[in-house]
């Protein structure tokens, strides 16, 4: 397993939770490159109930058959589209995946012949598929797999020809530049699984450095991680000034009722500067991001992080979300684990006339589910 990349993101020494991270995926005796932008894909692990990593190069020999561990790096989220426009307006009802995808206006900084700086502007779209059989695919070999990806259609198209349809209409154009990455490729006598890896387009590579930076334009010639996202780290959104709340909360879109938000509000990696300071920066102006749809089955404490309090929450978005959140309360999912928490605080939860001094004084059909 070559970690040389992912070092580079760590000088002074591989974090332990990244560490167990490395040894799970090393039991699978793969050829594997992990890239910086290594780590647990939290949303399509709670999504799927499985362990599921991004950020690798995976090789597998042609006669190689999956099995359910193999989730764990064959990631469900495949043929993904990056891809960029001319710039027009985003409209915030723009048809995107629930799971980390965005429309959005951006714009880098040019000095034109006289001096003066100028903004050019672009819109991005970052959007995939979602093939159902996925979950079906772990008792095939390698080759079945990539045959099935190349010959399957939806709506009568092709994967690839379905996931560059859906970005072009999301844009309402025609893309100047595209790339793919969460891709499988035919070898010689081997195939490359790149998860969250992209090829270049020309010599160049859009990389996502998180959503309210942007992306990063990178000169390469090699395949190159397509984010620079951190696992679970997350901006403090409690803690923002009130510009900065605006640009979050505003500037920032997603469909639902849900105030928390794990791809809006998650940081770039550590030390992610040194992976862009010969890029060009294209900086998010306005964007439409997946909601991401898992809050349900965060734990409680990122869920209390995540969830602003009713005071720096921008007027035009109040409206949007739930009522507990105007409200300051905190939604969470009711769990028999969730009770047994809360069970020393029921004083304070339960209706006053349920509780009689020590007693609880409850229905009688109540009671007698117990027995």
């Amino acid at each position: 397993m070559d970690t040389s990349q992912l070092k580079k993101v760590y000088p002074s020494g591989i974090p332990q939770k990244v560490q167990q991270h490395i040894d799970a995926l090393s039991k699978l005796n793969l050829k594997m490159v992990l890239m910086p932008n290594f780590g647990k894909d939290v949303e399509q692990s709670l999504k799927h109930g499985v362990d599921i990593y991004k950020g690798m190069q995976v090789i597998v020999p042609s006669d190689y058959v999956l099995s359910e561990k193999d989730k764990a790096w064959f990631h469900p989220d495949l043929y993904r589209t990056r891809a960029m426009y001319k710039h027009t307006s985003v409209d915030q009802k723009a048809n995107i995946s629930d799971f980390s995808s965005l429309v959005g206006t951006y714009y880098k900084h040019t000095v034109d012949e006289l001096g003066s700086m100028r903004k050019e502007r672009v819109k991005v779209v970052d959007n995939g598929i979602e093939i159902k059989d996925w979950s079906n695919w772990f008792d095939s070999s390698i080759k079945q797999v990539y045959s099935k990806m190349q010959l399957s259609k939806i709506n009568n198209k092709s994967f690839m020809a379905t996931t560059l349809g859906r970005a072009n209409e999301v844009a309402a154009s025609k893309a100047i530049r595209t790339y793919n990455y969460n891709m499988l490729y035919k070898g010689a006598s081997e195939y490359h699984f790149y998860n969250h890896v992209m090829k270049p387009t020309d010599g160049k590579a859009l990389v996502h450095v998180s959503p309210l930076i942007g992306f990063a334009e990178i000169t390469t010639s090699k395949a190159i991680q397509s984010d620079l996202l951190s696992e679970q780290d997350y901006l403090d959104v409690n803690n923002l000034k009130e510009e900065q709340r605006t640009r979050a909360f505003v500037d920032c879109y997603w469909k639902g009722k849900s105030a928390v938000n794990t791809f809006c509000m998650r940081k770039p990696i550590p030390n992610y500067n040194s992976f862009i300071h010969n890029a060009d920066i294209y900086r998010m102006e306005k964007g439409v991001f997946s909601p991401n749809p898992i809050v349900d089955k965060l734990p409680v404490d990122i869920i209390l992080f995540l969830t602003p309090q009713s005071k720096n929450i921008p007027e035009s978005r109040k409206c949007q979300f739930h009522n507990d959140v105007q409200n300051d309360m905190i939604r969470v999912k009711a769990s028999p684990e969730m009770l047994a928490k809360m069970i020393h605080q029921y004083k304070d939860l339960f209706r006053s006339e349920l509780i009689d001094g020590d007693h609880l004084v409850l229905d009688r059909d109540i009671v007698s589910q117990w027995n």
